[in-house]
């Protein structure tokens, strides 16, 4: 994606965050996936209040359906921590800047508090959902208490709303107004004149350079601007730009547009000087994305090889969770008499462990549709996080599936086991899915080498046919996979 010049000026309070269009389409279904569900987490985890006796559950935590709120809570308070960092890289990558953090990383631009929204939303439907349960259970404190909170928390979504949209549509307009100049603009290429990186400055663990750029248009320009991008592809004096410059307004930083070149360009002597050093708590940034690894190295050779073989063992442990959940529910639901409740939260258990397992044979097979899809094997293991706090509810909480084996006041069968292995390898595939989600991404391709650069260009610059031509040449299947989700 081009941006304007004013985006990577050395007064800009954020840096750009390109990123092809379809990158950004994906970004943007993920972003509403992660609306919807937060939305309906925080509205679940609330409104279940409306279904117990707070009174009671205040003075007397012993009756099972006391759990549910807690667990409710846990459960959002679970999904909403991955949600709201999934939406933070999503809004990043649709309005195409980020700005710096109190830490090191980046952080999303100023959206009109879109994931406050979100969180007003999801809570102010879970209370009014909880205000009908206790009114009907005729509970005058707790519906009292309810109507506060809901006007209080009100009167904030109605002031934050606004600005929210006002944020979008601004974003709208922007982005029309960048394609009329892309489309409509005079090109022109422009040459890196000189670098310089910026002392002690990182964006994650990208270094930030202070660079001049040089065209022709009408005569000599120059602008000074800043490019954060990995250390391998650090700038080069002589490194080229595509340049589009709006012929219906003053040429200037807001009326230009800028898109690096990757392909063809001179690279950087030693990509390691540039890479974030290590610190007393951290270790040194990796010089290149995780998809890549260095040309002619021997890690790249043997990948090449392996990588069929990798992405078949990957598959394995959420193959064999998925498998045992559904056998556990299905045991569980034939041979044992145990309340609805907990056989829908097993089977619940069952479907988000499937999910996860789908996605990763979609992934085993390279299936285009889900690289590009803005899915991925962090939510969907998120997914199947959540879902064992679905079952270890309906474990811990039915004594026919926990208190009455352990006793020995009832026999313990198949069912029991294929509910307790399930959960056990939950637990297996969460650490699972950190420690092999890079040795995903490098191995998706490791037999199809391509490029690196066209494979860069292809995930940030505007061309949105850049994909397709990369799979037509290599064989090389290039999403928003590659961006480690």
């Amino acid at each position: 994606m081009a941006y304007p010049l004013s985006l990577a000026s050395p007064g800009s309070p954020g840096v750009p965050a390109p990123a092809s269009p379809s990158v950004i389409e994906a970004r943007w279904r993920s972003l509403w996936r992660s609306v919807a569900t937060m939305i309906l987490f925080w509205a679940f985890a609330l409104g279940i209040f409306g279904f117990v006796d707070v009174e009671r559950m205040v003075t007397s935590f012993r009756a099972e359906l006391d759990l549910v709120p807690a667990m409710a809570a846990l459960l959002a308070a679970m999904v909403g921590f991955f949600t709201v960092e999934q939406m933070g890289r999503s809004l990043t990558t649709v309005f195409g800047y980020a700005r710096k953090g109190l830490a090191r990383g980046p952080v999303p631009p100023d959206t009109g508090g879109t994931r406050l929204v979100t969180w007003l939303v999801g809570v102010e439907l879970g209370l009014v959902i909880a205000l009908v349960g206790q009114s009907l259970r005729g509970a005058l404190v707790p519906v009292a208490v309810l109507v506060v909170l809901i006007v209080l928390l009100g009167w904030v979504l109605v002031r934050r709303l606004p600005v929210m949209l006002a944020a979008w549509r601004r974003l709208r307009v922007e982005r029309a107004r960048w394609a009329q100049i892309i489309r409509n603009g005079h090109h022109v290429v422009a040459t890196v004149t000189s670098v310089r990186r910026a002392k002690n400055q990182w964006f994650g663990n990208q270094p930030v350079f202070q660079v001049e750029i040089s065209f022709d248009h009408g005569g000599p320009w120059t602008f000074p601007m800043r490019i954060v991008d990995h250390p391998v592809w650090a700038p080069v004096v002589g490194n080229q730009l595509d340049v589009w410059i709006d012929p219906a307004g003053p040429t200037g930083p807001d009326t230009i547009m800028v898109q690096r070149r990757y392909v063809g360009q001179r690279l950087v002597d030693d990509p390691f000087e540039h890479r974030l050093p290590a610190g007393s708590e951290t270790s040194p940034g990796r010089p290149s994305p995780d998809w890549m690894t260095h040309k002619n190295s021997r890690v790249n050779t043997m990948a090449s090889h392996v990588s069929p073989l990798v992405r078949s063992i990957l598959v394995l442990p959420p193959s064999l969770l998925a498998v045992t959940a559904v056998l556990g529910a299905v045991t569980v639901s034939m041979r044992l008499t145990v309340p609805l409740t907990a056989v829908a939260l097993l089977w619940a258990f069952a479907v988000v462990t499937t999910y996860n397992a789908v996605c990763y044979w979609l992934y085993q097979a390279r299936s285009r549709w889900f690289i590009r899809s803005g899915l991925g094997l962090g939510g969907s293991g998120a997914g199947a996080l959540v879902g064992l706090g679905a079952a270890l509810y309906a474990f811990f909480s039915t004594d026919e599936l926990f208190y009455l084996p352990m006793m020995g006041e009832a026999p313990w069968t198949t069912a029991h086991t294929f509910v307790l292995v399930s959960m056990l390898l939950a637990l297996v595939q969460f650490v699972w899915l950190f420690v092999t989600m890079e040795q995903a991404v490098r191995h998706l391709n490791g037999e199809f080498p391509a490029s690196p650069e066209e494979v860069h260009e292809s995930l940030v610059n505007e061309d949105a046919t850049a994909f397709d031509r990369l799979e037509q040449r290599y064989g090389y299947r290039a999403g928003v996979f590659l961006l480690l989700d």
